[in-house]
């Protein structure tokens, strides 16, 4: 609610009655049929309701501001108090991902409100600092002794609820995983190697692939004793490795013309 203007309480609130009360006449549907008025009085009034168009003189942050802080998206204090009063109330979590120069921060602290600010830029940190020095937090920085406690943190938090940690513990075991797979024969010098001298066609299929479509394969397995050595590498497609799995090449060339037979193919070139 925002409190009556001046020009409002000239215009509507004309009457005073015996006490000195001033008061305005309001008609409605329930009153049409006996033809009397309500009394509202301005004191017992909480103000005017606000509307979408927010207008108001303080809303708005211009050149000339003293809060200004020269950030390129900075919102006015004002408005961002407007918007917390209204969707929260004190000793609730405020959360800014994108926090900026720490308008909605300020403005939380101000209000009563904990809160969370997330910001890339570096120099965040000091200004959101400044500006909560400078800030009036009335009865928040009296009950405090003006002495807030400010945690910076600068890695991501790691959440604590099962689900959280359940996912952490996938991950960190998927990136340990990969971590093992990396061999000293995948190398870039191998890899070019082997794809010029296949001249980029794959030793199962046959089909000629850009080198993306292409991954390092054992042509003896390393569970059947093969080695690591540049004669027992070969480049499969994708889907070609995926088939042959752990097994040999003949058993993987057999496997390949079942299915081609199967599905009424020629055999291949």
């Amino acid at each position: 609610m925002l409190p009556h203007t001046e020009k409002e309480i000239a215009a509507k609130y004309k009457h005073i009655d015996k006490e000195g009360r001033r008061y305005r006449l309001a008609w409605g549907r329930q009153y049409q049929m006996t033809g009397k008025n309500r009394k509202i009085y301005l004191d017992e009034s909480p103000g005017r309701a606000v509307g979408n168009l927010w207008v108001e003189e303080g809303l708005q942050l211009n050149t000339s501001s003293r809060e200004r802080e020269y950030w390129a998206t900075q919102k006015p204090l004002a408005l961002l108090q407007r918007i917390i009063r209204a969707s929260s109330n004190p000793g609730d979590v405020v959360l800014d991902p994108f926090a900026g120069c720490a308008t909605a921060c300020v403005a939380a602290e101000m209000e009563g409100r904990q809160w969370i600010g997330i910001e890339e830029e570096k120099n965040a940190i000091k200004i959101i600092r400044k500006r909560l020095d400078q800030a009036d937090l009335g009865a928040l920085g009296g009950q405090a002794n003006a002495r807030r406690k400010t945690i910076i943190e600068r890695k991501a938090p790691r959440r604590t609820d099962p689900e959280g940690v359940a996912v952490a513990k996938r991950k960190t075991g998927i990136a340990v995983a990969k971590k093992s797979k990396i061999r000293a024969y995948k190398t870039k010098e191998n890899f070019n190697f082997l794809y010029g001298t296949q001249r980029g066609i794959c030793n199962l299929c046959g089909a000629f692939l850009p080198w993306e479509a292409f991954s390092f394969d054992h042509i003896r397995p390393q569970e059947h004793g093969g080695s690591d050595e540049l004669d027992n590498l070969q480049l499969l497609c994708t889907h070609c490795n995926s088939t042959k799995g752990t097994g040999t090449m003949e058993e993987a060339k057999k496997r390949r013309q079942k299915q081609r037979e199967k599905l009424g193919l020629p055999p291949p070139l």
